[in-house]
């Protein structure tokens, strides 16, 4: 007889070590964990998210293409930061999410910070007017931040990298303005794209 654990999803004693087959963007990342026969929820071990982040890291290609819609100051502007950065306009939109994910909602003042932006008049000329989409082909690991906060805050993947580009964006057009609170944001935000147009 196969042994069983207990499922913390369901709360019954139905989980069961088998191979799984757990989709991750277009990609399906196969292993052995336990799963509920009841529920079909499935043991997220560390080990199992190391074996598959290492997975991750290797595959060769983009695991997603979502579609975030901006308006055409946006797209222009992404456009001239992007060039002044040295960098194309897919990868600057990348550095701006990534920076984003890791960096901007992980601060303890995070909502007060986004509170002040939205209501910048920044914020509002860049999100005025038609909006047209852009696919943007992302990897493992910046899928993985964008999953987390998708779940977090029940969202989308287009809708995340909106937002970060929205919040990147704004900070970039304040720069020279007398905003003290953001000046030092502003600087790490710089640093932080410097950093990823060297490395690509």
């Amino acid at each position: 007889m196969q042994k069983t654990k207990h499922c913390h999803e369901c709360e019954k004693n139905a989980a069961v070590l088998t191979e799984v087959s757990i989709p991750i963007g277009n990609e399906i990342f196969k292993t052995k964990a336990y799963s509920c026969q009841k529920c079909k929820a499935i043991e997220m071990t560390p080990k199992i998210r190391k074996e598959m982040d290492e997975w991750g890291k290797s595959l060769k290609k983009d695991v997603i293409s979502p579609q975030p819609f901006f308006t055409e100051a946006t797209h222009h502007f992404l456009d001239q930061m992007a060039s002044q950065f040295g960098m194309k306009k897919s990868p600057f939109i990348k550095a701006l999410t990534s920076y984003y994910l890791n960096v901007a909602v992980n601060k303890p003042n995070f909502l007060s910070i986004q509170e002040k932006i939205s209501k910048l008049p920044q914020t509002s000329l860049l999100n005025e007017g038609t909006r047209s989409k852009i696919t943007m082909p992302i990897n493992y690991m910046l899928y993985s931040k964008i999953k987390v906060f998708c779940d977090v805050w029940k969202t989308t993947p287009p809708k995340v990298i909106e937002e970060a580009v929205s919040y990147g964006l704004t900070l970039l057009s304040v720069e020279d303005e007398n905003f003290e609170v953001l000046k030092k944001i502003v600087e790490e935000l710089r640093q932080y794209i410097t950093v990823l147009s060297q490395a690509a």
